[in-house]
Parts: structure tokens; sequence; C-alpha cells
């Protein structure tokens, strides 16, 4: 029962997140023993949530003492209804491979987790599963969900969510562990604890409490609610408001005097404070124990509506030998009864004006947001450790927004006099913190090394590496949208506009991004695109005079060996590599064999976690858009390089989109459609025009190779965009072409013409969207059952190589050899839909694509003449690719 916390977080290995929930707060506790156990942790992220109250009145008596706050980690202040708190108390740490969550009624303090006897649940996610911490990350969610400045909080709950799944064994037996919780709102926390214990009346409740109701009152709906046979209290004098009145007002409870002794390193004992609070229900061999922050008052336990505290239990089923032996023999009998005081008469509660209160405050992108009630309290200036910045109109409705100057520590508010003054609080520092959701860490890393004389191979695959780290983790959704550019709600192309005698590609004009680009300079068009597509505000001068030297990282962050470091966040450090040397013509030396077998390597994971599951169904839409994004300027810009052979960039390809758009079969689709399936919002969040452009823009890079290559990816294109036409049109066909040309730009190689480029891209767009709608059409128009029949009765009877064949369900393939089409005679063909597949097909079930067109299976009447024609056009594109077979090097 009583779990060190200290303990645990000193031996938790392979932890990227800790988040604390407490009502009260020791900043100093938290600097000086907290920090030291995660010496060796590196630069984990630390979030404390605790009462606004406690947390402002704590920071004003320790604020000179502090180092950090607000930079190497954040606390968020919760205020709640008037005369309520935030009451819970919780540790979760989170990494890749284990996660643990303490659930408890020590505070943040020196009491609360080394001194006190208090009370903590520990839960592994090993063990118990992912729900108990789904529902305690839930319970956060509701208590900030209408804070200030509390936009940032979201993402961080969701990614140690994620971070706790990934070590949650489905495997194990199931371990009953509910956590009950309290946001301040909806029914009481007593008719919360009633519902999940689901007993019947009778048996024993014991109640371990050290506050209480004046009068008893919470006492009394305990026993209306269970309706035991006896009722115990464990009652420990030390700071209890346990009372003779309590006691008068409820009958048939026996008291139960407890001891609690602490024995110092010179052998003195002495009484320590009990605040453990625990309620359980005994019956038989059964006991069902609630454990955590609640006491036995009115405001934790009955408190319904919008009013009340915030608390959080945690429910455990166990054997009741159990119980007594672990819970009650921590809390030995007293060897006398205590005597149980009287307390004077509770005094009446005093309505009292308002204060002026900071309920927030942070600086990004050089602006400082603070947020306070009560919200129309006139505010004359802010004071701050650089000076007095005057708010002027700016003062109303609860936020201040205004010029920061830099190294800002802490914030205050002056009223219209000083009566009115608000007390100090710490500013938070987005930057430092490294929360902000503009950011992305390989966008970062790639700025870096994106610069001319620094970008080559080595670094190029440095942040391939990185990409392929933030890749694979797990990152649910938040309900915010994504970094960047927001979607143009405006309509885009329509499957009808195609054929549309009027329609036509828009026209990709040639921007040399404001006049930054230059025919030398590719590197700085790939900055200036990534600063479009997730709005990076520019970098800092290097020798700036303003910069802030306080360190980034908590005291001892110093990086461990990262031989067999499995986590993900961690500040990567590079391994230093020897730059490819390159001439100043543009000329490059050739990989070297274990060059090549290293990029080899890291191109099998970028498509394996490019095809996978939890890519796609476990990843925000915001990641997934921003992921796919850096991925197609990866691979184009090795393929520029000469990094990545044509081959290896079409199977990539290939391999990539036939999980994300085509794989399984035609009626379930790829990931996006399983995806979208389970949540039907999901498709709409990833659109943007700058990622139809990086789609369209990896199509055409992709198809530089040429040949059956060139045409087999045209193909996948064509089916992908029909598939999803929604994320190929992200936009307005203006804005995409816009974004289009930025993108060839920043990937073309240095002695090409980007107005070449873009000629060969208009034609390859247009192509890719009226082929991919063509064939759309033609399966729209022949059913299951009407396919079946065309199989069985087409007249042609060889099969030539090249020939498009329609296997209905399967999707579409190529015929790689000239055949008979003979029932059970083996053909080799190549996959679209997953181009991983190489079985073969039986020839006798083959539908050619040229055949149906040639029988008539298909008229006029049911389908467009351009259309008609868009399907002979491919079929003769097809076969004209694949005619001279020998020349193909695909999969065997």
């Amino acid at each position: 029962m009583r779990d060190s916390l200290l303990e645990a977080i000193s031996k938790a290995s392979g932890i990227d997140e800790i988040i604390i929930v407490t009502h009260n707060i020791d900043f100093l506790f938290l600097q000086a023993f907290v920090f030291e156990k995660l010496k060796s942790r590196g630069s984990l992220k630390l979030t404390v949530f605790a009462d606004a109250g406690c947390a402002l009145e704590s920071y004003a008596a320790q604020a000179e003492l502090l180092e950090g706050l607000g930079v190497r980690y954040r606390v968020v202040p919760v205020a709640m209804q008037p005369g309520f708190r935030f009451h819970p108390k919780a540790l979760l740490l989170a990494g890749r491979k284990s996660a643990q969550l303490f659930i408890g009624s020590g505070n943040l303090t020196y009491g609360g987790w080394i001194d006190n006897a208090e009370v903590w649940t520990r839960l592994e996610a090993s063990t118990e599963g992912i729900t108990p911490f789904k529902a305690f990350v839930d319970f956060l969610r509701e208590c900030v969900t209408d804070l200030p400045l509390a936009d940032r909080l979201g993402e961080d709950l969701a990614r140690a969510l994620a971070l706790a799944a990934l070590s949650a064994n489905p495997n194990v037996p199931f371990r009953e562990a509910i956590v009950v919780g309290r946001a301040g709102n909806g029914q009481p926390m007593l008719e919360a604890i009633r519902n999940a214990a689901k007993v019947q009346p009778g048996g024993e409740l014991f109640v371990c409490s050290p506050y209480y109701d004046h009068d008893g009152e919470a006492l009394r709906a305990l026993q209306e609610a269970f309706a035991p046979a006896r009722t115990n209290v464990l009652f420990h004098p030390l700071g209890s408001t346990f009372s003779r009145q309590t006691l008068a007002r409820n009958s048939g409870v026996e008291v139960h005097s407890i001891a609690v002794q602490r024995v110092n390193d010179k052998g003195v004992v002495r009484e320590a404070f009990c605040h453990a609070k625990f309620y359980a229900i005994v019956q038989g061999d059964e006991a069902v124990v609630f454990s955590g922050s609640a006491n036995c008052s009115a405001a934790a336990l009955l408190v319904a509506g919008a009013r009340g505290n915030a608390e959080l239990l945690v429910a455990r089923r166990m054997p009741a030998a159990e119980f007594r032996a672990e819970w009650l023999g921590e809390l030995p009998q007293a060897e006398f009864e205590a005597p149980i005081p009287e307390l004077p008469p509770a005094a009446d509660a005093v309505d009292r004006e308002p204060l002026l209160r900071i309920v927030g405050a942070r600086v990004e992108d050089g602006r400082l947001h603070i947020a306070y009630t009560p919200a129309d309290t006139p505010v004359a200036a802010c004071e701050t450790n650089q000076g007095i910045l005057q708010v002027g109109e700016l003062g109303a409705n609860g936020a201040i927004e205004v010029a920061a100057p830099t190294l800002l520590r802490w914030v205050k508010l002056r009223g219209v006099s000083p009566d009115k003054d608000s007390a100090t609080c710490w500013v938070d520092i987005e930057e430092k913190l490294r929360f902000s959701p503009r950011r992305n860490p390989v966008v970062d890393e790639l700025r870096k090394k994106v610069r001319p004389g620094a970008w080559d191979r080595a670094a190029w695959e440095d942040v391939l590496n990185v990409f392929l780290k933030h890749a694979s983790e797990r990152f649910a959704d938040s309900g915010r949208h994504r970094p960047g550019r927001e979607m143009n709600p405006k309509r885009g192309v329509l499957p009808g506009d195609l054929f549309a005698a009027a329609y036509s590609i828009p026209h990709v004009r040639h921007a040399n991004a404001d006049g930054l680009v230059t025919l030398l300079a590719t590197e700085r068009s790939i900055q200036v695109l990534l600063e479009g597509w997730f709005a990076i505000p520019a970098d800092p001068a290097e020798d700036d005079p303003q910069k802030d030297e306080d360190a980034d990282d908590p005291p001892g962050s110093e990086e461990p060996s990262t031989e067999n470091d499995e986590a993900v966040d961690r500040p990567t450090k590079f391994n230093k590599q020897k730059k490819s040397k390159a001439a100043s013509n543009g000329s490059r030396k050739e990989d070297s064999a274990s060059d090549s077998k290293r990029i080899r390597k890291v191109l099998g994971k970028l498509r394996d976690t490019l095809r996978s599951e939890a890519f796609y169904l476990q990843r925000s839409a915001s990641f997934v858009s921003a992921d796919l994004q850096l991925a197609s300027i990866l691979l184009a810009t090795g393929r520029r390089e000469g990094w990545i052979t044509p081959q290896e960039m079409a199977d990539l390809t290939a391999e990539i989109w036939g999980a994300m758009f085509l794989q399984h079969d035609t009626t379930h689709g790829g990931w996006l459609a399983i995806r979208e399936r389970a949540d039907p919002q999901y498709v709409s969040e990833l659109l943007s025009p700058s990622l139809s452009a990086a789609l369209l823009g990896w199509a055409f890079r992709a198809q530089d190779c040429g040949g059956t290559l060139a045409t087999r990816l045209q193909l996948i294109a064509a089916l992908a965009a029909a598939r999803h036409p929604k994320v190929w049109w992200g936009g307005t066909p203006g804005e995409v072409a816009q974004e289009l040309s930025l993108y060839l730009e920043a990937t073309r190689r240095r002695e090409q013409q980007t107005e070449a480029d873009i000629v060969r891209a208009e034609q390859l767009w247009q192509e890719m969207m009226v082929f991919g709608e063509a064939l759309a059409a033609l399966q729209r128009e022949i059913s299951q059952e009407d396919w079946r029949v065309l199989r069985d009765n087409l007249e042609s009877r060889f099969l030539v190589a090249g020939d498009l064949l329609w296997q209905n369900r399967a999707g579409w393939c190529i015929n790689l050899a000239t055949a008979k089409r003979e029932d059970k005679t083996p053909l080799r063909v190549l996959w679209l839909n997953d181009p991983l597949n190489r079985s073969d097909i039986v020839a006798g079930s083959a539908v050619p694509l040229r055949c149906v067109l040639e029988e008539r299976w298909i008229t006029r009447d049911q389908m467009q003449t351009e259309v008609l024609g868009t399907l002979n056009a491919i079929v003769r594109k097809t076969q004209e690719a694949f005619k001279e077979i020998d020349s193909w090097h695909g999969p065997p």
C-alpha cells in the first residue's frame, strides 16, 4: 500500500512521459527530490497538474529559489468553482516498454511522498491492460477542457496514453481495476462509487479518512448507500476532523484508533500524520476497496453538477483476507483508544469579492498570452521580470496578448488599485518546453541538416532515421486540427468533372519562392517548402545577442549510452559520419558497399513503417498528414541525389501506396478506407493543398524511372486517386497547383529546369486523374455478378504480355507473358493493388480489359465516349510498355 513514488521513478526504465497530479505542490521538493531521481533520464517530458490556488500560493513563497519552471517542466494550475478544489493525486510513468500508474492520497510534497501515511495503488499496463490508463487520461482531459491556454495539453495526454498502450499486454488475465474520477461536474462521487462497487446490502464498511464534514453528512450518506451491517472508522487523532458531533449523528459506527509511527536515525519514535483515504466493503470472502484522494466530506463525495471537488479513486476487488492483512495490517490498532475531540461549530461561509488571479501565462511566437479571472476585472498594466507592459484595451474578456520581451520568467497583473493586484505567476516558455503543436522533430532536424555545404548522403540518412523513430510512435487523436495551413473548404474536383468538355488540369506556375530559391540553392527551397507546409517561423539568428543561454534540458540530462536505448523523444544525437565528397560541379563519388547496405536497410524500415496498421489506425490525422509530406520530400530528395535507385523508388512507392489506398480487396480498400469506416471524419481531417501536392509530386518523381516501372506506378497512382479522390484535391485546383510548383522546385536536380518538370507534371497529373476515374467508372458499371458472367463468356482465347487484367475483388494486375486463356494454366502477373503479392492466377479466370472493350461488353449507351476512349488508351499504353517483357527486371 505504501509504494514509494520516488523509488518507482528511480527504478523505472525507458520512460518518456511523466504526469503528476496533485492538490498541493511544493516546488522545492519537486526540484530537490524528484529531479534528483530524473538525473539519468534524459530530456523526458514532465507535466504537473495542481490546484490553482495551492500552486500560486506555493509559487509566491518559493519563486526566488526555483529553477526551470516553465522551461524544463510545465505546471498546469487547475481552478474549480469557488469553494471547491482540484484534489486528485496520481503519478503516471509512460514509456514504450512499460507504463505505471499510481493513484493515491499523497500531495507532491515531502509529507505526501515520503513522511505521511499515504495510500497508493500501483497499476501496470502489462498486467492491468490499457483500460485504467485510458480512464485516467479521460479524467484529466475532462478536468482541463475549459481551462484557458490549455490547448497544448490534449496532444500530450494522447501521447502519454499511446505510450502506455505500447506496453499493455492483451494476453494477460484481466485484473479488475476501475478508475473512478469526478472532474467537478456530473453525478456525485458517491454515486459513481456505488455503481462501481456492485454489492448487495450487508457486510462491513471500513472508512479511513483524515477529514470529515462537521456533522458527518458524507459518512451518513455512505452508510445509506451501502447499508452495511457494521461500519468501522479508522481514527488517527493527529490532524483529523473526525469529531464527537460526527459520531453522534452516525449511529452504528465503531471507531478504531490506529497508530502511525516513524523512527528517525537516532531511534526516536514519533507519530506521523495519517493522510490515507480509502473505503472498503467486505462481504464474505471478498472485499471491494476504493482508494485515492476523496475525503469523507460533502465537497468530495456528495456534490453534483458543476460544483464539487475534482477527485480520483481506484477500485480493486480482492480476497477479504488480503484486505485485512495488507491494508488493515499497515495501520495497526493503537494501544490506547484516542479521545475523539469535540469541534467548535463550523463558521459560516463569508462571501468575498473575487480576487484578480492569473490562471495561465505563456510565451509563444514572441507574444505573451495571459488568462485571468474574473474576466470583467479592469487591468491597468502587466508587471514582469523584464519591466512593465502596458496592456491598454487588450485587458478584456479575461485574456491579454502583448509583445513579449525576452527571458520572461514571471508576470503579475496590476489592478485599478494596489489592493486589486494579482499574485505573481510563472510564465511557460513554449519553445523551451517543446510543446508547440507546430513543431515537428523531423522538420527541426531536416532544417538543421538541409543547408548548403551540409546536405549530403550522411545528413539525409540521419534525418531519415529520425523520421522513422517519429513515425513509429502511436499518437491517438486529440481533437485538434493538424499544424500548418488549414484546409480550404472550397470545392475541389468531382469525378464527373474529369470528363466534362471544359475540364483541364490547372496550369502549374513556376513559383521561385519569392526569389529565395536559385538554381544552386535547392537546400533553401526545401526550407521554404517546409515553412509553407508547417507554418514554421524563421530560425533566430545564430548570433542573436538576446538569445537565452539557459539550458533546455533538466539537470543531469546528458544523453546516456544509446546502444540499447528505445526512447524516441529524447533529443537525437547523430553519429558522426564522413560526409559524401562532392566536386564543385556537383558530381558525387559512388557510395561504398557499406553505405548502400545501410541505406537499403533504412529504406526497408521506411517501407514497413508506412505500410503498417499502427501508422494509419493508431495515429492522428495530423501526424499521418505531416509524415506523408515529409516522406515524400525525403524520398524525392534521395532519388534526386542518386542515393535511391529507380527500381527502389518505384518499389517503395508502389508498396506504400498499395497499403495506404488499395490493399486488401476492392471492397475493403487500403488502410485509409478502413480508418475512415471507423472514423468518418478521418480522411477529411487529412486534407490540405500541401498534402495533395506532396502526393502528386511523389508520383511524378517516382516515375522518373521510365519504362515498365513508370507505367506500373502510373496505374497504381490512378487507382489510388480513384479510390480516394478527396485526398488528391485537398483544396481548389489552383491551390494544389501552387503547392506542386514549390514541390517541383524543391526536389529538382541542380541541372534541371523547373519549367520542363512542370510540363511533364501537368501531363502526368491529367492522365493519372482521368485514368483513375475511367477505371473506377468501369468497376461501377459492372457488378460482381456481371463480372462472373463476363469472365465465363469472353470469346478471346489468348493473352498477351502487358494485358491489364481486372480480377474483380482481387483488384487489377498486369499479365507478364503471352499465354492461352485456359482454365488451369498458371499465369504470372504483376499485382497493382498489393505490389508485394507474388502469387500467380489461373489463366482461365483472367479478364483482360482489352477483351472487354474489343468484344463490346461495355457500349456507348452505358459509358461516355470519352471514358471508353480513355480505357482504350490505358490498354495501349500498358501493352506498349510491357511488350518487351525481357526488359522488365521486377520481382519474380
